[in-house]
């Protein structure tokens, strides 16, 4: 009797120790799952929330970590945003990211959307991060990693919207252990107001002088972020809610004229910013 109770005993135990062992298994592959194709939500180090050390040990970080947006907002307007990662470590080989746009009160502020298959948005009930898929892990990429997706401003002025962020600078062996390196980034941005607006207009022109239909004309702000216009069939344009107070480059592109490019330093509305095209085949 007793030493069928002990079988039993066994049984059970052994049942359990595998059961347990099952159990980890799946949770540490989840685990690494959940990195390969994205952080878990809540991991940006935004007041209340996680960052990458949760699930990845911290290393001494080597690199640069860096959120590229506007200098301001205008409500409603959608802006391309950037995240990079750069370092001169060639043994940084797999990158990760998370972020959330907030308001001063920890909402959301805005709306987010993926532009390529290198991002991806995790909703968690009210709030949408934006994180890496597993194509946007890079791996085996080294010195540096970047990714752009759509950031659409709220409708009305909010207040400051802050954007925090965490990255994954990663050794890519397949462990969470301190090769890897974390890192955390805020970047605030405030609304811009109607007075802070100008307009900027003027002609595009042939050699000869006569408007010329359907040019592109691009303004490309201090942060890198651009705004393309088309010419009227009379050579014109107009470039509206431009900030002041910042260097601008105009360029204009046409299949059959080159134009030099402007560089213009905006503090009022401006006019008569013509552009002369010249033959490619005469250009020196």
């Amino acid at each position: 009797m007793g030493s069928r109770i002990k079988n039993i005993k066994l049984g059970v135990l052994t049942l359990f120790t595998i059961g347990f062992a099952v159990v980890f298994a799946n949770s540490t592959l989840f685990q690494a799952e959940a990195s390969i194709n994205g952080a878990p939500s809540a991991h940006t180090g935004a007041p209340g929330e996680s960052t990458c050390t949760v699930c990845h040990n911290a290393g001494t970080n080597t690199g640069v970590f860096n959120v590229v947006a506007p200098s301001g907002y205008i409500p409603g307007r959608t802006y391309t945003i950037q995240v990079q990662h750069t370092t001169n470590d060639t043994s940084r080989a797999a990158w990760g990211f998370e972020l959330i746009p907030l308001t001063s009160a920890n909402a959301m502020a805005g709306t987010v959307a993926i532009l390529n298959a290198n991002t991806r948005v995790r909703v968690s009930g009210a709030k949408s991060y934006v994180t890496h898929t597993s194509a946007g892990t890079f791996a085996g990429q080294t010195l540096s990693a970047n990714w752009s997706f759509s950031w659409t401003a709220p409708a009305t002025n909010i207040g400051n919207v802050t954007f925090y962020a965490t990255g994954l600078q990663a050794d890519n062996d397949g462990n969470d252990g301190p090769g890897d390196q974390t890192y955390v980034k805020s970047v605030v941005i405030p609304p811009i107001t109607t007075a802070s607006l100008v307009e900027i207009s003027g002609r595009v022109l042939t050699p000869e002088g006569r408007g010329l239909t359907n040019a592109r004309v691009t303004i490309t702000g201090p942060n890198g972020v651009r705004r393309t216009t088309l010419t009227t069939r009379f050579g014109s344009f107009r470039l509206v809610d431009v900030e002041v107070g910042s260097s601008y480059v105009i360029d204009v592109s046409s299949r059959r004229y080159h134009f030099d490019s402007r560089v213009v330093q905006v503090m009022d509305n401006m006019t008569d910013i013509d552009f002369i095209g010249q033959y490619w085949n005469i250009r020196q």
